[in-house]
């Protein structure tokens, strides 16, 4: 295995069905979620199955749009997913895709650059909040380096690595702690 956890968590098929599935056989019957800021490892796993869940469903949605904008889609004059043909047209388009810990960071990126410091910006004094965003994306981007550098260790030669890891302390303008071989 390449991705540590939580980075290993993916949703191969995008069915809606498969989605619930999934999760729900991560969650084990346990119900934590992102409406409540995890106070143990355990409510955090839940925070990380919500956010896969989120991720999958988010993904899922342009794919759904794009079988609509189909020529036969449109040939046969479909108006939603109801009928068992415009279904199976759309599970065609969902079940190959997926998503993982990649569609989950680029998310994430978009939302705390775009939506996050927007929404904590404005109205009541959020200083706390604030405070607590900055120090969320150093440990999630800390830990998303770290993990990616060990993907990348693996899956390049030693004298790669080596070439990639000696540019990358060089020229990065951030401290990097990444001595993997």
């Amino acid at each position: 295995m390449l991705l540590q956890t939580p980075f290993d968590f993916s949703i191969s098929n995008l069915t809606q069905s498969n989605i619930t599935k999934t999760v729900d056989a991560l969650r084990n019957g346990k119900k934590y979620d992102l409406n409540t800021s995890p106070s143990n490892q355990e409510m955090a796993f839940g925070s990380i199955y919500s956010y896969l869940k989120g991720t999958a469903e988010y993904e899922k949605w342009p794919i759904e749009e794009s079988v609509k904008g189909s020529s036969e889609y449109k040939k046969y004059g479909y108006e939603n997913f109801r009928s068992s043909k415009a279904k199976r047209l759309r599970e065609a388009r969902l079940e190959p895709a997926h998503v993982n810990f990649l569609s989950q960071a680029f998310r994430y990126r978009g939302k705390a650059n775009y939506r996050d410091t927007i929404y904590l910006s404005y109205g009541d004094n959020r200083t706390d909040e604030i405070h607590q965003f900055i120090t969320d994306l150093q440990s999630v981007s800390g830990a998303f380096s770290l993990m990616a550098a060990h993907y990348l260790s693996n899956r390049l030669s030693d004298e790669d690595w080596r070439a990639f890891s000696a540019d990358a302390n060089k020229y990065v303008k951030y401290s990097l702690h990444y001595n993997l071989h």
